[in-house]
């Protein structure tokens, strides 16, 4: 199975979401396409930041229990923007609390960067976060339900995410949410990084303590 979470969001939200979505936020298709395409893999780097050990998995399990994050609604986006975009708005009403919990007091400097890099208005910038994020998750949530995932298993797919975001990140947004550059964003998420990479390099720096330990002991038997 594809481990490319991001790569996974983007099948999902292709098609004609960016003009169904242009059309009900009162934007052009190419500018909610460049805002879309410079906030998704923020969003699936924040989620997997989250995720990325047991404990996070867990409280990202327990989100997902929200009967809005439903997998189902990936195959009818469409009508997400249908008899009165009901779909849309509950979405995003959801959205609003995952925006505030993932991207805490950075959220609004996302929906900035998120509107200059689309030419969207700020508002339109704020709803399409708010319409992501749960889609996200969704897409998440089908790979859980799918792969039969706990906590841990869910938490090792996600450190995974590193080497598919890099490069697909915006420095303005990964700037915004409070990191130099895309590799900074992911640091930890990349292989022999972060929590793993520390304790790989902890159990090849013991050689050197024990030595330095031995030197010590041996001057200090010199000098007695």
């Amino acid at each position: 199975m594809d481990d490319d979470i991001l790569s996974l969001s983007r099948q999902a939200l292709g098609g004609e979401f960016a003009r169904r979505a242009g059309e009900f936020f009162g934007e052009s298709e190419s500018g909610l396409q460049a805002a879309l395409d410079a906030l998704l893999p923020a969003a699936v780097g924040v989620v997997a930041q989250r995720g990325a050990t047991a404990l996070g998995a867990g409280q990202l399990l327990t989100q997902m229990d929200n009967p809005v994050i439903d997998p189902g609604t990936l195959g009818r986006l469409p009508r997400l923007f249908t008899g009165g975009a009901a779909g849309a708005s509950a979405l995003m009403r959801a959205g609003t609390g995952l925006g505030a919990s993932l991207f805490g007091d950075r959220a609004g400097a996302l929906v900035q960067s998120v509107s200059a890099v689309g030419a969207v208005r700020r508002a339109s910038a704020s709803n399409l976060v708010a319409l992501v994020l749960p889609l996200v998750l969704a897409v998440l949530k089908q790979q859980v339900v799918q792969r039969r995932l706990d906590a841990a298993a869910l938490s090792a797919l996600l450190l995974r995410q590193g080497p598919w975001l890099q490069s697909a990140l915006d420095s303005r947004v990964t700037a915004a949410l409070g990191h130099p550059n895309p590799g900074d964003f992911v640091r930890g998420l990349m292989p022999g990084k972060g929590r793993l990479g520390r304790a790989g390099a902890a159990a090849q720096a013991w050689p050197w303590v024990l030595l330095a330990i031995a030197v010590l002991g041996l001057l200090a038997w010199w000098t007695a």
